[in-house]
């Protein structure tokens, strides 16, 4: 980024030229910084945020993008977008799909044709085209293809050279092309216009413009940002044909900031990144802060004497109680009734009174009289045939 931005934290800027990794197998990794003449230094990365493209005319760094993500280093977009944006043509297989899933023409892509290997064009296009070769960035490595002839010769170029990835798109007559961006919450457009012959409008000399977004170009924005996980910073380039149709070109997530406005978007992108090292830090203090009430928590139950065994409850002891007090009472009545037995068989017989049980309420009198009845003669046959005996 440059400067401070009031980021308090050691920031280091370094091309991936200057950048060795090495990841170590407790999802950490150590980089090291070589740069040219000065002393080595290294470090362990907590953030790192992307202003270069891994893959380019410079070379092909997609390794040491991989190995910082693999060490869990933090980024700004997510790392599985971030992965994503490496391949060039897994992104571009991601936008398809979004033009799938949404209704007709609301994103309207370009059409491509991709060859992995390539050793022959496998079909007769529509002229002119623009043919993509390797990995070529920011209108490099292209040429614009006139008539079959022209593709003849470039394919008996192609194939002597090696195995190379080769894209070919449908060449469109623009009048300017548009840049939108989006950082955090903030969205601008830009209009590009060259002035020069050249056929490709962002090569040479042109004109810049800030213009306002459309509803759909929000909408745009919206869509592929949600689709690939939430983005917090992308660009998008969309050519503008002779007759208005605008086509989205390209996507990325590595966006190169325009116009007069440079420095804010500096530090827009400045204090999102403090915003999500803030966030990741509350979060790592949670986590601990979690742990360690545990911690104490588990020590505090090991510490603590052993409780005492609980007490019976009352109303246990009461039924206990009133079933021995019921059980020696019905002991008593029949020891009672046998001594009744043993003196009626020697003596007259006499009606004896049977003793009523307390805590025993009676239907009514007329039925405990009839019961006392009862009672008394069969105790009396019981005197008689004892005797007869």
């Amino acid at each position: 980024l440059g400067g401070n931005y009031g980021l308090n934290k050691y920031f280091i800027i370094a091309p991936f030229s200057e950048i060795h990794v090495c990841c170590h197998s407790n999802h950490k990794c150590t980089v090291d910084i070589l740069e040219f003449g000065k002393e080595h230094r290294r470090m362990q990365p907590d953030f790192v945020l992307f202003r270069q493209n891994a893959k380019s005319e410079r070379g092909d760094y997609t390794n040491i993008a991989l190995a910082l993500l693999k060490g869990g280093v933090q980024t700004l977009n997510n790392p599985e977008s971030v992965w994503i944006f490496l391949n060039k043509n897994w992104m571009f297989n991601r936008l398809q799909c979004i033009c799938k899933a949404a209704r007709p023409n609301v994103i309207p892509l370009i059409e491509q044709t991709y060859y992995p290997s390539f050793n022959h064009f496998s079909m007769q296009p529509r002229f002119p085209i623009v043919i993509s070769v390797g990995h070529g960035s920011h209108g490099l490595g292209k040429m614009k293809i006139e008539d079959e002839n022209h593709m003849l010769e470039v394919e008996n170029m192609l194939r002597a050279i090696k195995p190379v990835e080769v894209f070919t798109e449908p060449f469109i007559q623009t009048k300017y092309d548009i840049h939108l961006q989006k950082i955090g919450a903030e969205t601008r457009a830009y209009i590009r216009k060259g002035i020069s012959n050249d056929w490709k409008s962002n090569a040479g000399s042109a004109m810049l413009e800030k213009i306002s977004l459309s509803n759909k170009q929000k909408e745009w924005l919206t869509t592929i940002s949600d689709a690939f996980g939430g983005l917090e910073v992308f660009g998008i380039d969309i050519l503008v044909a002779k007759d208005g149709r605008e086509i989205i070109h390209d996507v990325n997530d590595v966006i190169t900031l325009l116009g007069d406005s440079q420095e804010d978007d500096r530090k827009a992108i400045a204090d999102l990144v403090q915003a999500h090292i803030i966030q990741s830090l509350v979060f790592v203090f949670y986590f601990l802060a979690q742990r360690a009430m545990q911690q104490i928590a588990v020590a505090t139950r090991v510490n603590m004497p052993p409780a005492p065994p609980p007490r019976p409850q009352s109303t246990n002891v009461s039924r206990s109680n009133t079933l021995e007090k019921n059980m020696s009472g019905e002991a008593t009545v029949d020891s009672d009734d046998r001594l009744s037995q043993k003196s009626s068989a020697n003596q007259p017989q006499r009606p004896v009174r049977q003793p009523s049980k307390q805590g025993k309420e009676s239907a009514g009198n007329s039925s405990q009289h009839q019961d006392d009845t009862m009672g008394q003669l069969k105790r009396t046959f019981a005197g008689i045939f004892g005797d007869v005996q």
